[in-house]
């Protein structure tokens, strides 16, 4: 499984707030290439749902994928 990551100021957090001592991958949720559906297959769920949720803001111009993770998804629970 690969982790979507933070940039920024809270670079290397994982977006689903796993920790990363588990092995698994990460990869800034900037430069994944998620409108390839064989890679987003490989994210965490939640990661995905976080990114799907809180990338964009409801005016811009979003990819169809990201429309159809947002359709489908509840908001997450902040801490």
């Amino acid at each position: 499984m690969v982790h979507l990551t933070e940039t920024g100021v809270h670079a290397g957090r994982r977006l689903c707030a796993a920790p990363r001592n588990d092995g698994e991958r990460n990869v800034h949720a900037a430069m994944a290439p998620l409108h390839n559906p064989s890679v987003r297959a490989q994210v965490c769920p939640a990661c995905l749902k976080t990114w799907a949720l809180e990338a964009y803001d409801p005016s811009d111009d979003m990819p169809d994928y990201i429309v159809m993770l947002r359709a489908n998804a509840t908001p997450p629970v902040r801490a």
